[in-house]
């Protein structure tokens, strides 16, 4: 297994013309992210169950598609590609679960899920819908983005890339 670092600032993989359109569930984690301040990545949806913390995530990405649910955002938004998932934890699963039924890619904060059974309904939901999933972290010590190449047998993916993006303070 390799790894590869790409240092802060540089897009992976390199140029590119295409727009990523993108919500953000979760407007205190939720709104610690940098996706805004990426040339290819406009935030075209926020949404969180508490007023302030929708507004928090309204200002912090100068998005005015406000959605009061992620419910109201899957029903109503015809603009977005993937979703930053970042709702309580326990609701990360069936959150993830939702947005890629609705045809949205999906990165997730820790925890992804719980227990067995929703770790297999996400690889259920991921292989039926053929939605890219990938699991977010922080580490307060470095910022980058990992990039690995892993085998997973015993999931029956070949060669699935596995990316986890590492923010933090420096």
């Amino acid at each position: 297994m390799s790894a590869r670092l790409v240092q802060a600032g540089t897009p992976y993989p390199g140029k590119s013309d295409k727009t990523i359109r993108m919500g953000v569930v979760g407007g205190n984690f939720g709104a610690t992210f940098h996706w805004h301040e990426h040339p290819n990545c406009k935030i075209t949806g926020v949404t969180d169950l508490i007023p302030e913390l929708r507004e928090n995530l309204k200002k912090y990405y100068q998005c005015d598609q406000v959605y009061g649910s992620l419910e109201e955002m899957i029903q109503k938004s015809r603009d977005i590609d993937v979703v930053a998932v970042f709702s309580g934890g326990n609701r990360h699963a069936q959150h993830a679960k939702m947005c890629m039924e609705n045809g949205w890619h999906v990165i997730v904060a820790c925890p992804a899920c719980f227990t067995l059974e929703e770790a297999a309904l996400l690889k259920e939901v991921k292989e039926r819908t053929g939605m890219k999933y990938i699991i977010g972290g922080r580490n307060p010590f470095l910022r980058g983005i990992y990039i690995e190449k892993a085998p997973l047998a015993n999931w029956s993916i070949p060669n699935v890339n596995i990316i986890m993006i590492l923010t933090g303070k420096v």
